[in-house]
């Protein structure tokens, strides 16, 4: 039988005590060592047969899965790091224990070929009982058992099994606990029926294989749908709370968009994308996929729109400080020149206008300050008009950052 974990899954944030863990780690690996022992007396079992290819995919499938927990324990080994550990390590090791074994996206039905054995979404203890049950499933296809042949240690075995199998149900949807009750009874039931033959003295051997094998099936469907519910409720959660944070998002850019409409033309082409349109997040675990990554493009799509109507906005504002600039360099000529002036009061007029036309305040700020360049510069005096003119110059020749 599996080791069983030192903490339940929902424990992470009150880790065990090393002496725990070391136990834990010891019986792990002994089962590891005894559970490969098995696998290969049962490969070997297999070759011996009249008919080989028979069972050799149910065989890769459970030494892919045992592959997989140590790789697993292995990980947990270096972690553990000879009993060098504190309250860190302690829950690194309940998260490499309580987290998926392989995090590959893969179709896991209730019987996996060995194409998606890697592809599980399960964690430690669920990936032991999994194989558990499939090396039930094929030590009765080749009528061995790990006890010697010994009858009643196999209907031992089943009625540990069956226990398991109710553990299991009560993790199922309340809605879906009847049938699987009902599936786990009926093993039950043909368990009690055998070892009363066989305590009668009666042949049960034709019958206890066909058992073992259903109750491993249905071991495996259990695991498998679980993992599978908790694979979809995780990214449910994960596709609400994005859904919810574009939500909020959403309604902040319509305000900048409005914004940007009082305030200059053209506005930019880009639309807010509405989350309406999607509707709400599916149940399927496909289609919750496909929504996901549409919600993913529907951030990138107001990406776009922030960054061009921040920078619509940035425009503005850049215009109406290079517009300051270029008037203080106006008062600081020698004569004033009226056009200039009335220059400086249309773009100023221009700017003033709700939304603004940038695409004739700009050419007007260009042709100003080219103005500007052919005015004669102010004469110096005592009063220090000089310096401020060529302060004023220093200014014009500063290259302008307000524009994109």
């Amino acid at each position: 039988m599996s080791p069983t974990a030192p903490w339940p899954p929902g424990a992470l944030d009150r880790p065990a005590q090393p002496q725990q863990m070391l136990t834990y780690l010891d019986q792990l690996g002994e089962w590891l060592g005894q559970r490969r022992a098995e696998l290969d007396r049962l490969d070997q079992a297999l070759a011996d047969r009249p008919d080989p290819a028979t069972g050799t995919g149910d065989l890769v499938v459970a030494l892919s899965v045992w592959q997989a927990i140590q790789r697993r324990y292995q990980e947990l080994t270096r972690c553990w790091d000879s009993g060098r550990v504190g309250p860190v390590q302690l829950r690194q090791l309940s998260q490499l224990i309580w987290s998926r074994l392989d995090d590959a996206s893969a179709p896991a039905g209730p019987l996996p070929t060995a194409a998606s054995a890697q592809g599980l979404s399960v964690n430690l203890p669920e990936a032991c009982r999994l194989s558990d049950a499939l090396t039930a499933q094929l030590t009765a296809q080749l009528s061995l058992t790990a006890l010697d042949g010994q009858a009643s240690l196999r209907l031992s075995g089943l009625r540990a099994q069956v226990e398991r199998l109710r553990q299991q149900v009560e993790l199922e949807p309340v809605d879906l606990r009847p049938d699987w009750r009902s599936q786990v009874d009926q093993v039950a039931g043909a368990t009690a029926e055998l070892t009363a033959a066989a305590g009668r003295g009666g042949d049960i051997g034709g019958r206890l294989g066909p058992l073992e094998i259903q109750a491993a099936r249905l071991e495996r469907d259990l695991i498998v749908g679980n993992a599978r519910r908790r694979r979809v409720a995780q990214r449910t959660a994960q596709v609400e709370d994005l859904r919810e944070r574009l939500s909020q998002r959403e309604t902040k850019l319509d305000a900048l968009v409005e914004q940007v409409r009082e305030r200059v033309r053209p506005t930019p082409k880009y639309a807010v994308p509405h989350l309406d349109a999607l509707g709400p997040p599916p149940t399927d675990e496909a289609e919750l996929e496909r929504y996901g990554a549409r919600l993913e493009m529907v951030a990138q799509a107001m990406d776009l729109v922030e960054r061009a109507n921040r920078a619509a906005l940035d425009d503005w504002s850049a215009a109406g400080a290079e517009l300051a600039r270029l008037r203080l360099r106006g008062r600081a000529m020698a004569e004033p020149d009226p056009q200039l002036a009335s220059l400086a009061d249309q773009a100023e007029a221009l700017l003033s206008r709700q939304p603004t036309p940038m695409a004739v305040l700009r050419p007007m700020l260009d042709a100003y300050a080219a103005a500007l360049k052919l005015a004669p510069a102010p004469a110096p005096d005592r009063t220090g008009s000089s310096d401020q003119a060529g302060a004023t110059d220093r200014v014009e020749a500063a290259p302008r950052t307000g524009r994109p």
